[in-house]
């Protein structure tokens, strides 16, 4: 490699980051938001990340340290958003029979339903506006994200599969 295309893949890097940075807040909004769907209880922001962090592919149920750590806040905010899910009766938390010290949560019956509305409601959403694509578009849009997943070092595997 030459100078010069150290400094054209440097550049493209940069103009990648910038990118990631403009894009996290609107998909934050946009994807990531708990929607108002109607007849639905509107969950805070934390709430609705830790249901869809309990109901992740190839997740059953988690310990409550755990899904701190992969929402990356402390043990005793995830302990009021669990206290706020149980609540509502979207997820069930218990002692872990292995490890008393433990206790476990994860997603219930009324939780599987709430995320199965809301992938309903973001499916209707994305497929507004992606309806111009044919799928050959859709198919490198996956690529693309799945790609972007696994550098990152989130599943990568396409969920379908």
């Amino acid at each position: 490699m030459n100078n010069e295309e150290d400094g054209k893949k440097k550049e493209l890097i940069e103009r990648i980051v910038k990118q990631f940075m403009v894009m996290a807040p609107g998909f934050k909004r946009s994807m990531m938001a708990p929607p108002d769907m109607a007849g639905l209880p509107k969950l805070t922001s934390l709430e609705h990340m830790a249901l869809l962090v309990l109901a992740a592919p190839g997740e059953s149920s988690m310990t409550m340290n755990r899904l701190a750590s992969l929402m990356g806040i402390s043990k005793q905010q995830t302990t009021k958003i669990a206290d706020g899910l149980v609540e509502l009766q979207f997820i069930e938390r218990y002692t872990n029979p292995d490890n008393r010290r433990e206790v476990l949560v994860e997603p219930s019956d009324a939780g599987r339903e709430y995320l199965k509305k809301l992938v309903d409601y973001r499916l209707a959403q994305l497929a507004e506006k992606v309806c111009a694509y044919d799928v050959a578009d859709l198919e490198r849009v996956l690529g693309h994200i799945t790609e972007i997943n696994r550098i990152f070092g989130f599943r990568a595997e396409d969920t379908e599969k």
